[in-house]
């Protein structure tokens, strides 16, 4: 007998029909991206990199980096005003006294200023960069280092997002798992070299630390929620619903808009419970707890100092702008995450680009949500709309310009980076991916750049 002919594709089988039985992709290649993949998301990624290192001492300083370091060293705005501010001319050191370490003020006096001049800051963030102080100095180029670092992280945490997003579920399937394998790829690219990621990247604030929160959280409550799904054993559980409520509770002692964040988890987490109570929805709701206690303490001082929180965002609401312009002004936000060649955009063809742009993003959260992994999808989505829609519907129904800092938005930016990657990752026919993939990216890092 003649053994079979292992370079055969195809086998016939006896019966009324053939049935075609293709030879399975090699499980080796099934894990490989492509030299394509590889070449332009590290190309984008170096592009990113070099960007957020470029320039810490020389760009100009504006007030919210001058009020992080004066809480980072421990004043309040009773010492400064009181100092500076007596009708008669004050030199630059003078100045600069209260932006300098004082070994007389101590972590403490960084908490206690914060909770009374501007509780909607928490402190993680800011007693990070007391200590980032003290070892590397209070010079400015070494605290925007601080933030450099912490996008470096957030990259690495977009790379975990991704997995947990396509992580593989089901029967193998080639074509399904070189779609997430690129789509994997294609998210760290976009995020590592995305131009609103460089821009916070640069910048002593609390945001490019937020947006690590953002990307960590979120895919913490994805493998919590895998591993109930797949009845993992206990321990292993415990541990992933334990790292979830620890990065949901950094995330709101960074950043207290992490509570859009935290909303469009808990909606995701109710869809996928379809109203019921199931072990996923039970323990998303222990860990969300667990959060909440840990960030009681701060909770209580926001409750204390109101009046100080509310003060202080009354421009959010004070000014009031026509609705075209709120509209203009999201679509222009929406697109800096991928297109940001203009400081301001004004005349047809940059327009046209920030349409394109808006839609493609819009174009590719409706893939995901259709065609996306069903485990994940709602999840990206509701990223995404959930942050936009508590800061758009208030600024068209009342007015304000909540919508307008596009910093408070960043949940929403960064899930449309996520969705585009999947996007660029399943357009059919290599040569079509390629080529679109190939201009993403290049203008994402032309516009780091």
């Amino acid at each position: 007998m003649r053994p079979p002919d292992p370079s055969a594709d195809e086998r016939p089988v006896r019966g009324a029909a053939a049935v075609i039985v293709p030879r399975p992709t090699p499980i080796a290649s099934r894990r490989r991206p492509g030299r394509f993949w590889v070449a332009a998301v590290g190309l984008a990624a170096l592009i990113g990199v070099g960007a957020r290192c470029y320039g810490l001492a020389d760009k100009p300083i504006w007030h919210d980096e001058v009020y992080t370091r004066i809480f980072a060293a421990g004043h309040q705005s009773g010492d400064w005003i009181g100092a500076l501010y007596t009708g008669q001319p004050v030199d630059r050191d003078a100045i600069l006294a209260f932006q300098r370490l004082d070994p007389a003020r101590g972590p403490l006096d960084t908490v206690r200023g914060l909770a009374r001049d501007e509780p909607q800051h928490p402190p993680a963030y800011y007693l990070l960069a007391r200590v980032w102080m003290g070892l590397f100095g209070d010079g400015l180029a070494p605290l925007r280092a601080l933030s450099v670092l912490a996008s470096l992280l957030a990259v690495l945490a977009a790379a975990w997002l991704g997995r947990e997003v396509y992580a593989p579920r089901g029967p193998p399937n080639a074509v399904a798992e070189a779609d997430a394998l690129r789509a994997r790829w294609a998210t760290v690219g976009l995020v590592a070299a995305s131009p609103f990621a460089v821009l916070y990247a640069q910048e002593a604030r609390e945001y490019a630390l937020w947006s690590v929160w953002i990307l960590a959280s979120s895919a913490a409550l994805l493998r919590a929620l895998r591993l109930v799904a797949a009845d993992a054993p206990r321990p292993r559980r415990l541990r992933a619903w334990a790292a979830y409520a620890v990065l949901t509770a950094l995330g709101l002692y960074t950043a207290f808009s992490h509570a859009t964040v935290i909303l469009a988890q808990v909606l995701f987490v109710a869809w996928r419970a379809r109203g019921r109570l199931t072990r996923e929805s039970i323990g998303a709701a222990l860990a969300l707890t667990a959060s909440a206690l840990l960030f009681l303490p701060w909770a209580l001082l926001l409750a204390e100092h109101l009046e100080a929180f509310q003060a202080s965002m009354d421009w959010s609401r004070a000014i009031v702008v026509p609705r075209l312009e709120v509209v203009a002004t999201l679509g222009s936000n929406l697109s800096r995450p991928l297109l940001d060649l203009w400081p301001v955009v004004d005349g047809v063809g940059p327009w046209l680009a920030v349409l394109a742009t808006v839609g493609l993003v819009a174009a590719s959260l409706v893939h995901l949500g259709r065609r996306g992994p069903a485990a994940s999808r709602a999840l990206v989505v509701l990223l995404f709309v959930v942050p936009v829609a508590l800061l758009v519907v208030p600024d068209l129904a009342v007015g304000g310009i909540r919508s307008f800092s596009a910093r408070y938005l960043f949940p929403a930016l960064l899930a449309g980076l996520v969705a585009v990657a999947h996007r660029l990752a399943t357009v059919r026919g290599p040569a079509a991916r390629r080529a679109l993939a190939g201009v993403v990216l290049g203008v994402t890092a032309l516009s780091a750049v």
